[in-house]
């Protein structure tokens, strides 16, 4: 049993709890006072305590009652204090939702009779979860609030300066009702973790200009805000800044109507439905055949198209499926894919045409994919011009089967959880390390845990599959030649420990850029893949990032900094090495040659969104190997290029990959602080194909270079890749004779050479047929056998010069290796500065890889 000195202090300790329950004082100085008082009274009692067991004096209550009534009258004491000076402002009642707003907290209640409280803060984000039946939040000017939406593995970001109500009734329906500002609300697409139940549950969005439904996963963003052009839309009995704007980011919201607004749409709702431009008809997102279709067919015919065509099976038309279209663009701009869902009993589908390609396909070439459910994803390309209208037809199969195992490289046990993705069957330019990056666009699967996977449906021909796992760089593997519904087993793909790429990113003042995000992207030099993999960080408050498990080999980081919008990155190259960290800072020099420029198109348009860049040491060896310098364009197509040379520099446009460039102009920096030069580049385009004899099939895996003759001599034009359909394209050529060699990557097919004339127009069709070749590895050294950096003229058997890059040449350890070699005899002339040129001879058989060694004297 207790004894009257325990009955007493718990008492005690109660009570000054009590004491301090409304006390108005700030949080922590409340939290210390109590603490202090708590402490006090246990100290107490355990020196009674002691002194019972020691039988020191008695332990009844009287020999320490005066030490007790203090405690409780110095409580009393400090009580008044704290309440007092607020008794005459009503402090004792709890702050009002308008006095914690003015404090710039964040608030919520579970209901209209409760009383609003602040929400904790972690980073820049209010927080709160919501597992009730009711809940309001409401944010300040300038702190938004994120709400965990409970059983629905979802949640909605609240803008600041909003006021959102979210409620579930019995059955587990939520409810999001905006009063004010805007939010984001998003939902995980993993169906593989959610069950069929969470899978099926729907989030109802009510405003004042209607409600709309959102299912499965999705991401959308929800606001409270006029146009931009409040005049160019149909008029609307509330006014503008009560519209409700809505644009849909993943999944569909589907209207009161029927109505559905698929991923892309980008709209405004007045009364329950899509306010209408003045000048146009409805979404052609709406589902075709389905609710909405009579209108949806309605604006398509009065409206420009930009392709229609047809998705069937083997059995028939297709009646539900989806058409993703992503635009073709060069690097470092990236496009995002747009995916239109359509309902139609006849399979058929219809894309518009919109210069500006909010509600359609604007201008350009596009890569168009037909997915789904149950079959492997189509593709073809698709060239969207005003007036011409595409026509396409898709044939969709089962898809074949891809079973493989994936091991760590150096014990071999197997990797579970490994994250594998067909880069042709991802409807994306980028295909991210981090999963959730991708979206529902990638094709992928994940490894068992005993390291076992399957990879379906896929899409017949040749893919190349990426694994990666956390702590290890990325590996690839080639799967060729897949055959519609072929089972394809003993896929054994290593992982390797990576290295990492770390450094910081400052401004124009040397100070550290908090925010900045940091894109590491592989390079690839010898074949241009279905989608590029990339890496994503974002600079601390000391501006330093970090990206871990890169693989070996040349990544290309590009810093986009801490600003929304901007039109291109700053490029820059590094070499990955395993188990190293390579350093990598974004850093303007603070006294340097500067070349300032403007780039415009031959119609005097500028060229925004694109890199220039000049060679730091006068070589054109593959990054980074040789030091580049480059900088974007903005929107009115000026760059600076920091760190240049005096003299000749040779200026260049990176292409499509970071591997492809091609030459823009020949500028002479002058040796002071600013050279400043407007570039005009040329009108022509050069296209063609690239096909592997002798059945002629396209080859995706070659390289094509283009030389341009010159009074002066001849002049490296640039490199570009042919896609996986043997395609290529030069841009910008100046009128002239340019040659034109194509090379296969893989070393099986030999290199073939054309001339060809260029003028003020296009030149298409200028294509190749690659038979049989094989490799040519030149060594040069000195006569007592020291390697020499030399550089390398090819003749063919025919004598005329060949180049298999943009500069043949030598490394460091005198050893070049030509790829894809005509089958044939070739002589090698080798030059260094200091030596005497010598020649040597070689022939190349087919299927061969040979040596060949000059040696030079003095």
């Amino acid at each position: 049993m207790s004894s009257r000195a325990e009955i007493f202090e718990r008492n005690l300790q109660r009570l000054l709890r009590e004491c301090y329950a409304p006390v108005q004082a700030e949080a922590e100085f409340r939290r210390r006072v109590g603490a202090h008082f708590v402490a006090a009274v246990g100290e107490r009692a355990c020196r009674a305590e002691q002194a019972r067991r020691h039988k020191a004096r008695p332990a009844g209550v009287g020999g320490a009652s005066w030490m007790r009534w203090a405690l409780v009258a110095a409580a009393a004491v400090v009580a008044l204090v704290f309440v007092r000076p607020w008794e005459r402002t009503d402090s004792l009642s709890a702050p009002t939702l308008e006095q914690l707003l003015a404090r710039g907290a964040a608030a919520a209640r579970a209901g209209e009779r409760d009383t609003w409280r602040e929400l904790g803060v972690e980073g820049d984000l209010a927080r709160a979860s919501f597992e009730g039946a009711l809940l309001e939040v409401a944010t300040p000017a300038e702190l938004p609030a994120r709400v965990q939406l409970g059983a629905l593995d979802g949640a909605a970001t609240l803008f600041p300066d909003s006021r959102a109500r979210f409620a579930r009734d019995a059955s587990g329906a939520w409810t999001l009702e905006l009063e004010r500002g805007g939010f984001v609300a998003a939902r995980d697409s993993d169906a593989e973790q959610l069950a069929a139940v969470r899978m099926a549950q729907s989030l109802l969005v009510r405003t004042a200009q209607g409600e709309f439904e959102l299912r499965g996963a999705f991401d959308v963003r929800v606001a409270l805000e006029s146009p931009d052009e409040p005049e160019a839309f149909a008029a609307c009995a509330s006014a503008p800044e009560s519209l409700v704007h809505v644009q849909v980011r993943r999944g569909v919201a589907r209207l009161a109507g029927g109505r559905e607004l698929a991923r892309g749409a980008d709209v405004f709702l007045c009364a329950g439905d899509v306010l209408a431009p003045r000048d146009a008809g409805e979404d052609l997102r709406s589902a075709v055949d389905g609710p909405g279709a009579a209108a949806s067919s309605a604006s398509a015919s009065e409206r420009a198209l930009a392709a229609r065509g047809v998705v069937r099976s083997t059995d028939g038309p297709l009646e539900r499926f989806e058409i993703v279209a992503l635009r073709n663009v060069n690097l470092p701009q990236v496009a995002t894919p747009r995916a239109f869902e359509f309902v139609s009993s006849s399979g058929a589908f219809e894309l518009l045409f919109d210069p500006s390609g909010a509600d359609g396909l604007g201008e350009g070439s596009y890569t168009l994919f037909a997915v789904a459910p149950g079959f492997a994803v189509l593709r073809a390309t698709c060239e969207v011009t005003r007036g011409d209208v595409a026509q396409l037809e898709f044939e969709l199969f089962g898809g074949a089967r891809l079973e493989g195992l994936v091991v760590d490289a150096a014990s071999g046990r197997p990797i579970e959880g490994a994250y594998v993705v067909s880069e042709h069957d991802s409807q994306l330019a980028v295909l991210a390390l981090d999963p959730q990056d991708n979206d529902r666009f990638a094709r992928s699967t994940r490894s068992s845990a005993g390291g076992d996977f399957v990879l379906a449906p896929l899409s017949a021909g040749t893919h190349s599959i990426r694994v990666s796992a956390p702590g290890y760089g990325p590996s690839w593997a080639n799967v060729e030649a897949l055959a519609p519904l072929e089972v394809r087993a003993g896929l054994r793909v290593e992982l390797a420990r990576g290295g990492s790429l770390a450094g910081a990113v400052l401004d124009e003042s040397r100070r550290p850029i908090a925010g900045a995000v940091v894109l590491a992207s592989t390079t690839d030099f010898e074949s241009k893949r279905p989608s590029l993999t990339y890496a994503r960080a974002v600079t601390g408050a000391d501006g330093r990032y970090r990206i871990d498990d890169l693989s070996p080999g040349a990544w290309a980081a590009l810093n986009f900094g801490a600003s929304i919008g901007r039109v291109a990155p700053e490029y820059r190259f590094a070499r990955i090495v395993a188990g190293q960290t390579t350093q990598l800072d974004f850093a303007p020099p603070q006294a340097a040659r500067v070349l300032a420029g403007r780039l415009v198109d031959a119609s005097g348009a500028p060229v925004a969104g694109r890199t220039v860049m000049t060679s730091a040491d006068g070589t054109l060896d593959a990054p980074p190997r040789s030091r580049w310098i480059s900088a974007p364009t903005n929107e009115r197509g000026e760059f600076r290029l920091v760190e240049v040379r005096p003299g000749r520099n040779e200026l260049y446009l990176t292409g499509a990959t970071p591997a492809e460039m091609s030459w823009v102009a020949a500028v002479e920096v002058l040796d002071q602080a600013l050279t400043e030069r407007e570039i005009v580049l040329g009108g022509a385009t050069l296209r063609g194909r690239l096909l592997r004899g002798p059945g002629e099939a396209p080859l995706g895996r070659g390289l094509v270079v283009a030389v341009r003759r010159a009074a002066e001599g001849e002049r490296f034009h640039g490199r570009v890749l042919a896609d996986e359909d043997g395609a290529y394209r030069f841009e910008h050529l100046e009128p002239g004779v340019y040659d034109i060699a194509a090379y296969s990557t893989d070393s099986e097919l030999g290199q073939e050479q054309r001339e060809v004339l260029v003028g003020a127009s296009d030149v298409a069709g200028v294509d190749f047929v690659l038979l049989p070749g094989g490799r040519l590895e030149v060594s040069v050294r000195s006569a007592d056998g020291a390697p020499l950096p030399a550089e390398l003229d090819f003749f063919d058997e025919r004598g005329a010069r060949v180049r298999f890059s943009g500069q043949d040449r030598c490394g460091p350890d005198g050893r070049y290796v030509a790829r894809g070699v005509r089958a044939g005899a070739w002589s090698v002339v080798a030059r260094a500065e200091g030596w005497r040129e010598a020649r040597g001879a070689a022939v190349v058989g087919a299927g061969q890889s040979t040596q060949l060694e000059i040696t030079l004297e003095r």
